[in-house]
């Protein structure tokens, strides 16, 4: 964002944002090992609200304006899974 204020031209840039959150979560994923024994059923209840809230946001912009629900269903979903390998980590799995 402070690129963004600062260099008003990065806008042309924007293309780079799926590739760049397509590398993020590349190399988050890459040292998970998953293990559906060790998967509790809150953090599977989680994950549902999760999307639910993604994609419930997304339905409920998308007659308003479609690049806004898009912006929201992004900002929905993915800081939850670049952090996932942090919080499983933290959980010790």
């Amino acid at each position: 964002m402070l690129i963004g204020a600062l260099i008003p031209q990065a806008h042309t840039l924007t293309f780079l944002i799926q590739y760049l959150l397509m590398a993020m979560l590349f190399f988050a994923f890459l040292g998970m090992e998953f293990k559906l024994k060790t998967i509790p059923k809150s953090v599977i209840l989680i994950l549902f609200a999760n999307i639910a809230l993604a994609f419930g946001g997304h339905a409920i912009l998308a007659p308003f304006d479609k690049e806004f629900a898009l912006v929201a269903f992004i900002t929905a979903i993915a800081p939850t899974t670049i952090a996932a390998p942090v919080i499983t980590a933290f959980v010790g799995r």
